[in-house]
């Protein structure tokens, strides 16, 4: 344990887990020396504590369960495992018979599950190497299901132009290229690393790798496809990094559409690798490493399915609290505008009724005007004072002091009121949008 961490050891494989699997069979060493990777759960986890009882640990877990409860379903029939001939470096090959007698005479079961992800491999290989379209798989389950009827492999068979994709980009083509780099290993010999570069119609450079090399498998000088690189604008610096980078022991991490593109080159060259004379689909070596490569791709486009539907109900949320906010937008600009309405009315009702108290103040200060006049011309009539004049003028003096009092403070509060109107509309102001304010005008008063 240098530095105080666990490093990953091929020597904890041999045991066996919780639900009777040996750790062999579904795990390996991870990205470094301090991690395991899962192939049922198609995930890296940290063993760098308690090593070997970590991964006794994830294997306990209900993800890992759940994923592995298919290989130990009792209840299913097994697959005829057929042993290859000792050639090609192919092992553990699985037939597609429907049944096989066994020395007893009695009929054999097979899982059919399996045997349709077989066909479904045979099929995507008869597809790549023949240039199908993706298309042409759609709903092909229901065409194999009314051609053969009588078939349970046929009845089990699934596929779709997008499942398609995904096996081919996630699983067979990354196996396919694992065995050509296992052959340029095997060989143990200088190989040559062969690039050809080109434009794609979307504007992209796309270089494709080849190995040349001695197979050991065939005994010849072979070229095979290895991958395809995608730049953007490429410089000469720029390509060599990225061939300098792509590590024949690490996966590519490109588009699904990239991989799906070097998937298709790399199972044509696979099966040029088993069958170079006729390019058969059936002669593909159906191991028990390539199933679990489709399985994985499986689970990957299943994942893939369900995060598009969470993301379809997200926008279908989005679109409805969109829409209800939209909706509420509108009240809120029919409330503002009857608002807007409301306070223009009030507004000029109250300018109305201001103009009235400044005509009354008006009356008021003419009519004292004219009283102070008369009280005047009473008070100086000579000798003798005009006392009927003078009763008049004060008492006209009196009313217009009364109605000025009245008018004043019908002028102040009808000026309070306009006050707060202007506040109000001053507040409708802050929270209207342009467009609405312009929609109904707010009259301007001039101060007086």
């Amino acid at each position: 344990m240098p530095g105080g961490r666990t490093k990953f050891s091929n020597a904890w494989l041999s045991a066996v887990d919780s639900n009777g699997q040996r750790l062999s069979s579904w795990c390996r060493k991870g990205v470094d020396d301090y991690h395991a990777y899962c192939r049922f759960c198609d995930s890296e986890f940290l063993c760098d504590n308690s090593g070997k009882a970590q991964i006794l640990q994830h294997a306990r877990k209900a993800k890992h369960v759940q994923a592995v409860k298919p290989a130990r379903d009792e209840s299913q029939g097994k697959l005829f495992v057929l042993q290859s001939q000792p050639s090609a470096g192919i092992s553990n090959r699985c037939d597609l018979p429907e049944h096989r007698r066994s020395s007893s005479g009695q009929l054999s079961i097979i899982n059919y599950k399996n045997a349709s992800l077989q066909a479904e491999v045979i099929w995507l290989a008869k597809l790549a190497s023949c240039n199908f379209s993706f298309r042409s798989v759609d709903n092909l389950g229901n065409t194999f299901k009314a051609m053969f009827p009588d078939s349970k492999i046929a009845s089990s068979f699934s596929m779709g132009r997008s499942r398609a994709s995904y096996v081919i980009g996630e699983g067979l083509g990354p196996h396919c290229t694992q065995i050509i780099v296992d052959d340029v290993k095997k060989s143990e010999l200088p190989f040559c690393l062969h690039f050809d570069e080109t434009s794609t119609t979307q504007v992209k450079k796309q270089m494709d790798l080849t190995f040349r090399y001695w197979s050991p498998t065939h005994n010849e000088v072979w070229i095979n496809f290895y991958t395809s690189l995608f730049f953007g604008h490429a410089e000469g610096e720029k390509v060599a990094n990225r061939i300098f980078q792509t590590r024949i022991v690490t996966q590519e991490r490109t588009l699904l559409g990239e991989r799906t593109i070097v998937g298709l080159r790399s199972v044509k060259d696979a099966l040029k690798f088993y069958d170079p004379e006729n390019l058969r689909p059936e002669k593909f070596a159906l191991t028990d490493g390539l199933l679990t490569a489709v399985r994985s791709a499986h689970m990957h486009h299943r994942q893939r399915l369900d995060e598009e539907e969470a993301e379809k109900k997200r926008k279908e949320v989005d679109e409805k609290l969109k829409a209800e906010e939209e909706e509420r937008r509108k009240r809120d600009q029919e409330k503002l505008r009857k608002e807007t309405r409301s306070l223009r009315d009030k507004g000029e009702r109250l300018d109305k009724k201001e103009q009235e108290a400044m005509d009354e103040m008006q009356t008021a200060n003419e009519l004292l005007s004219e009283g102070t006049c008369k009280l005047q011309a009473a008070l100086s009539s000579g000798s003798k004072v005009d006392s009927q004049g003078a009763k008049v003028a004060c008492l006209m003096i009196e009313t217009a002091k009364s109605n000025q009092a009245k008018a004043k403070r019908k002028l102040e509060a009808v000026r309070e009121k306009q006050k707060e109107v202007n506040i109000n509309n001053q507040k409708l102001l802050e929270k209207a949008l342009p467009a609405d304010v312009s929609a109904v005008p707010l009259k301007k008063r001039k101060s007086k």
